[in-house]
C-alpha cells in the first residue's frame, strides 16, 4: 500500500513539475500581444486596462472607465521583465496621479497562464501590497 501511495505521489509531482516547465518555457513568449483586464474596483472607482505587451519587454497601457468605456488615462510606454523560473512578471506600477519622481515603483505578480494561452491571471507575489488579482483575456 505504501508503495502505491509513493508511486501515485511521485506521478503527481512529476506531472505538476512538467506542467510548470511547459509554462516556464513559454511565459515570456505567451505574454506578447494585446490583453484586456477584467474590471477592477478600487474604492468607488471601477476601471479596466488594455495592455499591449511587445517583444523587447515593452508595454503600453490604457485605463478605461468600466461603466462608460471612456479612456481615463494612457500611460507612457514602460518596460517589464519575465522571470521564467518563478513564473513571474515585474513591471512599474502605473502612475495614476502623474506625480512620478525618481525611479518607478516596481511590482511583481505570479502569472498563471491557461493552456489555451488566451487567459492569464496575475497574483500579487509579495502579498499584502494592495495590488489586486488581475484576470487578463487576450484581445
Amino acid at each position: 500500500m505504501k508503495r502505491i501511495l509513493f508511486i501515485t505521489g511521485a506521478i503527481f509531482l512529476l506531472s505538476v513539475t512538467a506542467c510548470k516547465k511547459d509554462q516556464e518555457k513559454e511565459l515570456s513568449e505567451s505574454i506578447i500581444g494585446e490583453w484586456l483586464s477584467a474590471a477592477i474596483t478600487a474604492g468607488s472607482d471601477n476601471y479596466y486596462f488594455e495592455a499591449l505587451f511587445m517583444s523587447g519587454n515593452k508595454r503600453l497601457l490604457v485605463q478605461y472607465d468600466a461603466q462608460t468605456d471612456a479612456v481615463i488615462k494612457t500611460f507612457n510606454e514602460s518596460s517589464y521583465t519575465v522571470d521564467n523560473d518563478e513564473i513571474q512578471i515585474s513591471l512599474p506600477m502605473p502612475d495614476f496621479n502623474q506625480q512620478a519622481s525618481g525611479d518607478p515603483i516596481m511590482t511583481t505578480f505570479f502569472v498563471f497562464m491557461r493552456s489555451d494561452k488566451n487567459t492569464m491571471t496575475w497574483f500579487n507575489a509579495h502579498g499584502g501590497g494592495g495590488e489586486p488579482t488581475i484576470v487578463w483575456t487576450r484581445k
